[in-house]
């Protein structure tokens, strides 16, 4: 009997020069303080696209045991929305949202550069993270700058790998103020909707709950 042939390698959908440009356009206006190069945009727009692209891919395959809640059909600030309106005494506010390669790489310095436990607890044991901590204990004397420039290369590398590093590089994550009241009631309102809630309440960059599916 013919030897069993392994599945074909799925085929990348291809991306149109319009699509990068509205992408683009989508980042610059999610991320209004940060300036960057041409290419640094394009390079991020491209990169949002095709871990949209690949999550759609994805859920054309035939379904796999579920490891996490199913993406819920609400857009993720709806349901924030939800919660700010059933519970307006906990005063929450959005204080993150979907950002480029290279403010997540920014941010992921300072922190590692402020608390290495904090990084080393708030993410996942990961290649990636692993050489940035390495990296950071190899340079001590680093400029925030030079982590960051190191960090945003590590990220692309890590991206074209399949990892998703963070769900803000994809706009599927939020961060938002710790509720000021009813925060079981809020938490449970947001897990109803299949959205993980990580409470970062002792985070080096800020105190906050975040989100993400």
């Amino acid at each position: 009997a013919p030897a069993p042939q392994a599945p074909a390698a799925q085929a990348r959908t291809p991306i149109k020069h319009q699509q990068i440009s509205n992408t683009m356009d989508t980042l610059k206006a999610e991320n209004p303080d940060l300036k960057q190069s041409y290419n640094d945009w394009k390079s991020d727009a491209t990169a949002r696209i095709e871990t949209q692209n690949t999550r759609a891919n994805n859920q054309a395959q035939p379904p796999l045991p579920p490891r996490k809640p199913e993406v819920p059909k609400k857009n993720i600030e709806d349901v924030i929305g939800e919660a700010s309106k059933e519970y307006p005494d906990a005063k929450l506010r959005i204080t993150g949202q979907g950002r480029t390669v290279k403010r997540q790489a920014e941010l992921m310095a300072q922190r590692r550069m402020t608390d290495r436990k904090d990084f080393m607890g708030t993410y996942k044991d990961r290649p990636h993270i692993r050489e940035m901590d390495k990296w950071v204990k190899a340079n001590p004397n680093a400029s925030e700058a030079q982590v960051t420039k190191k960090f945003e290369g590590i990220i692309r590398k890590a991206q074209k790998s399949g990892y998703k590093v963070s769900g803000h590089l994809s706009d599927h994550a939020r961060d938002i103020s710790i509720p000021q009241k009813n925060k079981a009631d809020i938490r449970k309102l947001l897990e109803k909707n299949g959205i993980r809630v990580l409470d970062e309440g002792n985070a080096s960059t800020g105190a906050h709950w975040h989100l993400d599916y």
